[in-house]
């Protein structure tokens, strides 16, 4: 992950007492007021201090790092849920697993369209839940989210909920990795379209290009697989 460097120039250099920090800026005015920081946390405890006009600003560098967040999509059987952990396992971060096999396993009925919504809330739940708890991480991986949900309602109700379409702006996404459907099928209760892998792909490829939103597709087995994908965020990462 590539970080982002602010420098800070001052000339001459402000005699500072114990505690102080130095020359910092209010606004757009340069050298206008001191600023106050422990040297374990120069954020945590800053506090204005006495003014200073006659000075500009010292050289001081900090490095901030934004973290990336992925989804992995696709359509079934598709490599997605061992590509994510691949990826989490090769780039570090944190991942969110894919809800909807957790929810469904114990739906004790036929699922109906508006579980769709329950299961997005699940999986945008547990994003924030693990952002929350790890803020720093430099990539988050999602194993499926909007364009899963939006396809599966319209292929199996014929229609999309509003709240499905308006996932995009729940969380922010930089990159989706479009898995082809070029790995065997295995079968699984909860997969339902064996033939149809090749039409879905199509399905998703024409989404990802009418949003106009960044994506790669992966495709081949196993390591060259991963590969394709690490090539694609280390692009990204470059950028």
């Amino acid at each position: 992950m590539g970080p982002f460097f602010l420098f800070f120039w001052a000339c001459p250099r402000p005699r500072q007492t114990p505690g102080d920090g130095v020359a910092c800026f209010r606004g757009s005015v340069l050298a206008e007021t001191r600023y106050r920081a422990s040297a374990s946390d120069p954020f945590a405890a800053l506090r204005p201090c006495r003014p200073l006009t006659q000075y500009y600003l010292r050289l001081q560098s900090v490095i901030f790092v934004r973290m990336k967040t992925i989804v992995i999509t696709g359509p079934e059987c598709a490599g997605k849920s061992q590509l994510t952990a691949d990826l989490q396992k090769a780039l570090g971060g944190w991942r969110v697993s894919e809800y909807a096999r957790t929810y469904l396993n114990q739906l004790p009925r036929p699922y109906r369209a508006s579980d769709l919504l329950a299961i997005a809330a699940g999986q945008e739940k547990s994003y924030y839940l693990n952002r929350s708890h790890f803020p720093n991480a430099p990539w988050a991986f999602l194993d499926t989210w909007d364009y899963v949900l939006e396809i599966w309602s319209e292929l199996r109700f014929g229609r999309v909920h509003p709240q499905l379409l308006g996932l995009r702006d729940r969380i922010s996404v930089d990159h989706y990795l479009l898995c082809a459907p070029d790995l065997p099928w295995i079968a699984d209760p909860l997969r339902e379209h064996p033939e149809s892998r090749k039409e879905l792909f199509s399905r998703y490829q024409s989404a990802l290009d009418r949003d106009g939103v960044s994506y790669s597709v992966v495709q081949g087995r196993d390591s060259a697989r991963n590969q394709t994908a690490l090539t694609a965020l280390q692009a990204l990462d470059s950028n």
